[in-house]
């Protein structure tokens, strides 16, 4: 597994994007790195650490800086909070019916800002067949979802099925587009992490039915 992290001063009203790529340190560690720009107003700093998994790159962690000025002659001390997002399900049912819309809400924990700081939107993928890094998801049921700063929720249609059974979920989330990051095709990030260990949500599935009496 191979990680990086990317270190970009964002344009804002300056009209400068310098970005940088550069290891991340190993945990409990920091790092340190200097850019040379002029000497305005109006500069944010954004550092994301990515795992590349073919063409798509995993955003694992990030933090962005207020908005500061450079002066001629000084330097500036930017410290940032690089830490992975985490979510986790604050209200789910504790069984699925299967066939029947179930409505879940999840909360994002552990990251340096809100999460729309950083993604545009997303959806959460559902399957009856769990998935690992090594073996990807079967084709999932995507649903997009509504947010609210760090609180998320989906409704979605659990799927009809003949015998009691499990249902694995997470959320993938894109990359917001724009000059903070450019281009964001092919930049996701999913939570719960496999690639950080993490593991994906489950919630079992009961079949729905009822007792029929027949009497001649």
């Amino acid at each position: 597994m191979v990680l990086s992290t990317v270190v970009q001063h964002l344009p804002d009203a300056v009209g400068v994007n310098a970005v940088r790529e550069i290891d991340i340190p190993d945990p409990g560690d920091t790092t340190t790195t200097s850019f040379t720009l002029p000497a305005v107003d109006g500069y944010r700093v954004a550092v994301v650490a990515w795992f590349l998994s073919g063409s798509t790159r995993e955003i694992l962690a990030g933090d962005v800086s207020d908005s500061f000025r450079i002066v001629t002659d000084s330097a500036v001390l930017v410290d940032l909070d690089v830490r992975p997002w985490q979510l986790s399900l604050i209200e789910a049912p504790d069984t699925l019916q299967a066939g029947v819309i179930a409505s879940i809400t999840a909360v994002v924990t552990n990251g340096a800002r809100p999460i729309t700081a950083f993604f545009q939107g997303g959806w959460v993928r559902t399957s009856l067949e769990p998935w690992t890094v090594d073996r990807p998801t079967p084709p999932p049921q995507d649903v997009g979802f509504n947010w609210d700063a760090d609180t998320i929720r989906v409704e979605f249609t659990v799927p009809a099925v003949a015998t009691d059974t499990t249902l694995w979920i997470d959320f993938a989330f894109v990359l917001k587009q724009g000059p903070i990051w450019g281009n964001n095709n092919g930049v996701l990030a999913y939570l719960p992490s496999l690639t950080l260990g993490d593991t994906l949500f489950s919630l079992p599935v009961n079949v729905s039915g009822g007792t029929v009496i027949i009497r001649f």
